[in-house]
């Protein structure tokens, strides 16, 4: 069996979303001709507020053999604007954080000193020098600076890489949103690098064919694949539908960021509860709580509804799940006006079988993957909001959810195994190609 190397800043037991990403490799990935193995950071603290992130970890190498693969995590000692962020968080030394940040960027770029995790790369170089056998590598951003390590490693020995991407880097339409002339400049620099660096892979693989696309126009590179984030089958059986009682109940999971319209909603949302009491209908956002800013935006739309509206910030993965199959509606905000975006969060939407509501829809590709979907609700505007809001209470009031049947074979298109084929079949072309060339 071939011996993949993976590179991910996130991994579990981290209990952001982005870590799922290159879990699902690690359990599947040996089913399909492969052994990985994951050098990742430690992850000692339950991440419930950003500044969980910067917190330093045990300074103890982890190694832990799991059957079908390996995960390394190594020790993470933050840097100051961390330290400083870990003590501080947002109230304190704003300034000098930004200041910090601006240099750590343009310094990771040309030296890893600066790089708080650079213990990913130099342990990398080790274990490849002792298992020269390894077929790949396969490095997984953000944080984008481990491109630096996939190519510096391919550099080193001659082994072919994949980046993948989990959002786009500079060719970033969201990282538009506000930017100074400052981020400007860092962009360009860092467009500079991303050139350099990733024009080295054999693939590159993204997450929706938009983004993919901009970012091999960039690259100008021939192999690539569009690796969507899906959702793990054999959770949803876990979660326990009980529902049929109780509150009829709106649940939107995950951050909520300043690029989402969340005011087309709270509009449909305010008035669908004119004529009803707290008790009939509860709103609300689980882990949206994890970014002050984006809590003090929400408790500011929905001023006046506090009664109706609950928000979290991050609770875990098992408690979600939950809650999700105890709601009637699952919410979710696209990225109107950007191209290519799909929240992670709605593969998991899908696969847990439930209405869900789109408000407001992106006239683009979020749209077109759920237009056959029998269980989508899309709406551009409030008006179908409310519409569809009002239907779905009535078929709860009625007892007559249940009657409501998800396309199974629509929910099958998404699951993280099958995502992980597709990449089992890119790892497959590149290391054939690789060893006709060696």
């Amino acid at each position: 069996m071939q011996r993949v190397l993976i590179l991910s800043y996130f991994f579990p037991p981290c209990n952001l979303t982005a870590a799922q990403r290159a879990y699902s490799w690690a359990r599947y990935l040996n089913e399909l001709g492969y052994f990985p193995v994951i050098i990742t950071r430690r992850w000692d603290v339950e991440i419930e507020k950003l500044q969980s992130l910067s917190e330093a970890t045990s300074q103890q190498l982890l190694h832990e053999i799991h059957p079908g693969y390996e995960v390394i995590y190594l020790p993470y000692k933050p840097n100051l604007r961390d330290r400083i962020y870990s003590r501080h968080g947002d109230k304190k030394y704003r300034l000098l954080r930004k200041l910090l940040s601006l240099w750590e960027i343009i310094a990771q770029l040309i030296t890893n000193r600066f790089i708080p995790f650079r213990n990913i790369y130099d342990f990398a170089v080790n274990y490849l020098k002792e298992h020269p056998g390894t077929s790949a590598i396969l490095v997984t951003g953000n944080p984008f600076i481990l491109f630096k390590f996939g190519y510096r490693l391919h550099r080193k020995f001659g082994l072919p890489w994949i980046a993948d991407y989990r959002d786009a880097w500079t060719t970033s339409n969201i990282n538009k949103i506000n930017r100074s002339a400052a981020s400007e400049m860092i962009n360009r620099l860092e467009r500079h690098y991303e050139k350099k660096w990733c024009r080295t892979t054999a693939a590159v693989t993204s997450v929706s064919q938009p983004v993919l696309t901009e970012i091999i126009q960039l690259l100008r590179i021939n192999h690539s694949a569009v690796i969507e984030n899906g959702y793990f089958s054999d959770e949803i059986p876990n979660a326990v539908y009980t529902n049929s009682h109780g509150p009829f109940t709106i649940t939107y999971v995950g951050t909520v960021f300043p690029g989402q319209h969340l005011e087309f909603f709270a509009s449909a949302f305010r008035r669908f509860v004119e004529d009803k009491n707290p008790d009939e209908v509860r709103l609300q956002f689980l882990g949206a709580g994890y970014v002050e800013s984006q809590l003090a935006r929400i408790q500011s739309v929905y001023r006046g509804l506090e009664s109706f509206l609950q928000v979290t910030s991050r609770i875990p993965r098992r408690d979600v799940l939950q809650r999700e199959m105890e709601s009637h509606v699952l919410l979710h905000f696209a990225w109107k006006d950007f191209s290519g975006i799909i929240g992670s969060k709605l593969y998991e939407y899908i696969g847990l079988g439930k209405p869900i509501l789109i408000c407001p829809t992106d006239n683009d590709i979020v749209d077109r993957m759920l237009a056959p979907y029998n269980m989508a609700c899309l709406c551009a505007d409030s008006e179908t909001a409310v519409h569809q809001l009002n239907r779905l209470f009535e078929l709860h009031k009625k007892g007559r959810y249940h009657e409501q049947i998800p396309d199974a074979d629509f929910q099958k298109r998404y699951t993280r195994y099958g995502q992980t084929q597709k990449l089992a079949s890119l790892i497959d072309q590149v290391t054939n190609s690789h060893g006709k060339t060696s």
